[in-house]
């Protein structure tokens, strides 16, 4: 639709520049998302493991920043973890969801215009 509405010398330019936008959008939100989940499930842990009254690093099974190996892991430790990710996991997709629905409306409301019929060696001409 935006390649429709620029004249066919600025074609290139246009189509590059909506794809670096739907480049940056797709990165952003990703690096976003990702802080919030790793926030939440550094959180969650926590508190499931003061909550256990076990010792903060306890059975953590490697380095405190990485994805421990749950095979590994004692079973309280693990019910923890697991937990942390699916409550982390669902506050993603309640974030996630109203900027959803924004995008549709907005989609919604954009101006439907008609696709030009000739290439844009034609209309150079």
């Amino acid at each position: 639709a935006a390649q429709n509405d620029v004249p066919a010398a600025e074609l290139g330019a246009a189509t590059s520049v909506l794809s670096f936008f739907r480049s940056m959008g797709g990165t952003i939100g990703t690096s976003v998302l990702g802080a919030i989940l790793a926030n939440r499930v550094a959180t969650e842990t926590a508190k499931g493991m003061e909550t256990a009254g076990i010792p903060a690093g306890g059975g953590a099974g490697g380095s405190a920043h990485g994805v421990p190996d749950m095979s590994t892991l004692p079973e309280p430790v693990r019910a923890i973890i697991e937990h942390a990710y699916g409550v982390a996991t669902a506050d993603l997709f309640l974030i996630a969801t109203p900027c959803a629905l924004l995008a549709l409306i907005t989609v919604v409301f954009l101006k439907e215009k008609p696709l030009k019929t000739t290439s844009g060696m034609e209309r150079l001409a």
